[in-house]
């Protein structure tokens, strides 16, 4: 697994119910990029050394930022078919 500063290390929930962690890659410390890679970890702040194990991959910023606004677009798609079940009850008077 290669990365560099910029790319983001994305690693996968071990269970249903845990969330995928991600962390912008800010060094990487191993020859031709390879691990272990300092990150900022997004949901706390914190820095650390990481050596990904095998749930983890490495997207580029351009990849990441895709997906954030494929997300967005879907996020915008269910708010818009709410507010319009909301506006049609209203109407109905239920």
């Amino acid at each position: 697994m290669q990365a560099h500063a910029g790319d983001w290390l994305i690693v996968k929930g071990r269970t249903d119910s845990s969330a995928a962690r991600r962390a912008m890659v800010l060094e990487a410390h191993g020859p031709n990029g390879s691990a272990p890679f300092l990150v900022r970890w997004i949901d706390s702040g914190h820095e650390a050394l990481v050596f990904p194990g095998p749930d983890a991959v490495v997207v580029t910023a351009a990849e990441q930022a895709e997906q954030d606004h494929a997300t967005g677009r879907r996020i915008d798609v269910v708010q818009s078919a709410l507010e319009k079940d909301r506006d049609d009850s209203a109407t109905r008077g239920i």
